[in-house]
């Protein structure tokens, strides 16, 4: 027999051994394949392979616990986006008008083409490039909407004000998304970090943790006056984010201790426990207020955690979501889609895990408003609040009752969190009810509580 044949004989021989050793080690393998098959061809409502394999795999993730996903070529695109704080786009926010169904401009963004091109809060897209924008939703609009940098895209525009139809040529460009905001927006588009009716204490919600969060954050300390003698950390709606990005944010405010430990599978940590190394950003003792509710959630929680644990913050608002687990992202099939696994748990520099279980009744659960700075709102005063905040960050937005619903329950929903009727207090205080945040308002005392004391002690 000739050489060459006896080395194909000997390969093929050692492939077919590691196809079956595979097989044994995963048993499963072929009964899924096999049931793919037989649903494909057998079933009454007909599927693809690639439906089904997509099927199959979000039931197994949504099987270990409700954070772990399975994410799919579609959908990672838009979480590396979010991660990453930046997309190519023309800028601007886009939602289904509640009574006519027609895609809606909210705001554009400042400082981006659909924001230079004139494009108004308001205004209503017709068509995509051409294509009639009839029966499309937001999400598909905005999928149509982005794509690389140096790109066109034509959008049909119907004006807010004269009714008039209008063709845009808009060319993409990478899009940057802030995590860190201020109070409200400067005439140029840029943030006041102060208060506006206390310019002494500094103000900075934090929407998420991405990439580029701590740097933001040390930019803002960098453009604080010198005579701040407060400062309120927003951290409400905060879903969290990357993990190292927020022991950064923590770092920013410790000159030294443990930040968060991170314990895998069995307990055990998986790492020395992450600790203060930096140096602080901020004034040495300066006071700070942390805000929270039911949407702070993971690394977020994490701050919050960890700074009311250092004493190095008061706590204000509501019980936040007690979410103590971390996420990995991994990347299966080439890079194409991944799989959002739930690795660890992290625990807060007290010892205690704030990780809420299914009918958990304990109290150790979330992180707790310190005492005497609990701020319960009722569903209303919740969307005002929301509908406030949101119009001092987009100044020119067209934010009707329903559209405020449909963001604040999406961002209720981002961190899982859909408060029921037993979460809203039953005898609000009245004072409140002209207020449109008594959480910041109760923030603002404890800050200048705390300014007053340190000042006393100088």
């Amino acid at each position: 027999m000739p050489y060459r044949n006896l080395v194909t004989i000997f390969l093929t021989a050692i492939v077919s051994f590691a196809c079956y050793r595979t097989a044994q080690k995963n048993r499963y393998a072929s009964t899924i394949g096999s049931a793919m098959t037989i649903i494909e061809e057998q079933a009454l409502q007909p599927s693809t392979r690639r439906d089904l394999f997509y099927a199959a795999m979000d039931g197994m993730m949504n099987s270990l616990d409700e954070h772990s996903a399975f994410i799919d070529p579609d959908r990672l695109p838009e979480l590396e986006e979010h991660l990453d704080q930046e997309f190519g786009g023309v800028g601007f926010i886009v939602e289904t008008h509640p009574e006519t169904q027609a895609l809606t401009i909210v705001c554009p963004l400042m400082n981006t083409p659909a924001f230079r091109a004139g494009i108004s809060a308001g205004d209503v897209i017709t068509a995509i490039d051409g294509q009639s924008s009839e029966g499309m939703n937001s999400s598909d609009a905005v999928n149509k909407i982005k794509g690389p940098r140096g790109t066109q895209v034509t959008l049909t525009l119907q004006s807010s004000e004269t009714g008039e139809l209008r063709d845009v040529d808009l060319v993409r460009e990478l899009i940057s998304v802030e995590s860190v905001v201020g109070d409200r927006r400067k005439p140029d588009g840029s943030w006041e970090y102060t208060l506006e009716d206390h310019p002494e204490i500094a103000y900075v919600r934090i929407k998420e943790f991405g990439e580029k969060t701590a740097m933001e954050l040390e930019a803002v300390a960098d453009t604080l006056p010198e005579n701040i003698r407060g400062m309120i950390l927003d951290l409400r709606y905060n879903s969290g984010g990357l993990l190292d990005r927020a022991v950064e944010v923590c770092d920013l405010f410790l000159n030294e201790g443990t930040i968060v430990t991170i314990k895998s599978r069995g307990g055990e940590p998986d790492r020395p426990p992450y600790t203060a190394k930096l140096g602080t950003a901020f004034p040495d003792k300066l006071p700070v207020a942390i805000l929270i509710n039911s949407g702070t959630a993971s690394a977020s929680e994490i701050v919050a955690a960890c700074l009311q644990d250092h004493e190095c913050a008061t706590v204000v608002g509501e019980r936040s979501y007690g979410k103590g687990t971390v996420q990995q992202i991994i990347k299966i099939d080439g890079g194409r889609s991944a799989l959002k696994l739930t690795v660890s748990s992290y625990w807060r520099p007290s010892g205690r895990n704030i990780h809420r279980l299914n009918g958990e009744e304990s109290d150790e659960w979330g992180v707790l408003p310190d005492p005497g700075y609990e701020v319960p709102l009722t569903d209303e005063q919740a969307r005002r609040q929301f509908l406030w905040q949101r119009q001092r960050e987009y100044p020119a937005t067209v934010l009707s009752d329903e559209i405020v619903e449909r963001l604040l329950q999406r961002e209720r929903e981002s961190s899982a969190v859909v408060p029921s009727a037993e979460d809203s207090p039953s005898d609000p205080n009245p004072d409140q009810e002209s207020d449109p945040d008594p959480q910041l308002r109760k923030a603002i005392e404890a800050v200048v509580a705390s300014s007053d004391v340190n000042v006393a002690l100088q």
